[in-house]
């Protein structure tokens, strides 16, 4: 099963460098054209948690980003899922608000199409059988699947709203990791 320091580590090469540097750097939203963020934490999104940060020296840092990923991304369905697929669900909960187990559920339908099991309800919530699912699908072409369909929410999103398209080749990158 999955293992939070794993998935962790994936999802804070995406969002900081590597190694982690924890600096403030900014990163605009729609909510708020000014916005900073420290290893992906945003003063917008996440206003408490980015200034309890914030005011840290850059060397204490590291054990609350960790902590804050914990807390707010981590969960038990993610933990019993394999860590290829748990650590990309989790970074895709990260960077789509949320839709990483859509994606998920997209992909396991796509893998487990032809084997005659009913298709998983797309829609967001976890359960058993999501979970179920994920595991009984070969992980390498549920990987793939995951991968494919995350590349095509990023397209389909940006081509809705043609001001995130700056964000496109970034979104790309990190999906087909």
């Amino acid at each position: 099963m999955a293992d939070f320091p794993t998935c962790y580590a994936f999802v804070l090469g995406n969002e900081d460098y590597t190694p982690p540097r924890y600096e403030t750097k900014p990163d605009p939203t729609r909510k708020d054209p000014h916005a900073l963020a420290i290893s992906g934490i945003n003063s917008a999104a996440f206003p408490a948690d980015f200034k309890a940060i914030f005011y840290l020296p850059m060397r204490e840092r590291a054990l609350p980003v960790e902590v804050f990923y914990g807390r707010t991304f981590w969960n038990p369905w993610i933990a019993q899922l394999k860590n290829p697929i748990a650590m990309r669900v989790m970074d895709a909960e990260v960077n789509s608000g949320g839709e990483g187990v859509r994606l998920l559920q997209r992909a396991v339908n796509s893998c487990r199409g032809t084997t005659g099991f009913a298709p998983l309800a797309v829609d967001g919530a976890w359960g058993t059988l999501t979970v179920v699912g994920a595991n009984g699908c070969n992980q390498t072409t549920l990987v793939n699947l995951f991968k494919a369909a995350r590349v095509a929410f990023y397209e389909a999103l940006a081509a809705e709203n043609p001001a995130e398209a700056p964000n496109l080749a970034g979104w790309l990158a990190r999906a087909r990791k």
